[in-house]
């Protein structure tokens, strides 16, 4: 995202805010994702009403492995499907970056760059909100707030920032 601050001498950076407030749907690179994953929701979708759309998760990451992370700049999201009625074996249909690419893709929620989160703090506990739009519920309102915490437990910074998905 630095890269608008100076484009062949000249500052983009009034571009840069769109691309925090929408997210892209994108192909990430499986080596780019440093972290363990962390289930954040779980649907059944035999069941699953319209308003389960709508919920928050927690999560913590563990920012120590590896030891060449340097920062955290965006947070990505993908799901998995799976498919078990009336089967022995459920068969899995996984969209991350580990698995073969799909139209699915991932989602990347960037961080601005004076958010980015020092690999050095340790771990990084949030809350990750989502809901349906309400002007138009086939669009989705994201809002990630997490705190990167040291070893020792102290607080070392904090971020909020909301993001739009449009249909």
């Amino acid at each position: 995202l630095r890269f608008w601050d100076d484009v062949y001498g000249l500052d983009f950076s009034r571009l840069r805010p769109p691309v925090l407030i929408e997210p892209e749907v994108e192909l990430v690179n499986r080596d780019l994702v440093r972290t363990a994953t962390q289930l954040l929701r779980r649907f059944d979708l035999n069941v699953m009403q319209k308003d389960d759309v709508d919920f928050t998760s927690y999560f913590t990451l563990d920012l120590s492995e590896p030891q060449d992370l340097r920062e955290v700049n965006a947070f990505v999201v993908w799901f998995d499907c799976s498919f078990s009625t009336g089967r022995k074996d459920a068969i899995t249909m996984g969209t991350g970056p580990e698995d073969p690419a799909t139209h699915w893709k991932q989602v990347m929620f960037r961080l601005a760059p004076d958010e980015t989160i020092p690999a050095e703090d340790g771990k990084v506990k949030g809350r990750f909100s989502m809901c349906r739009g309400v002007e138009n519920p086939r669009e989705i309102d994201v809002s990630i707030e997490w705190t990167s915490v040291a070893e020792d437990q102290a607080e070392r910074g904090k971020g909020t920032r909301v993001y739009h998905m449009g249909a």
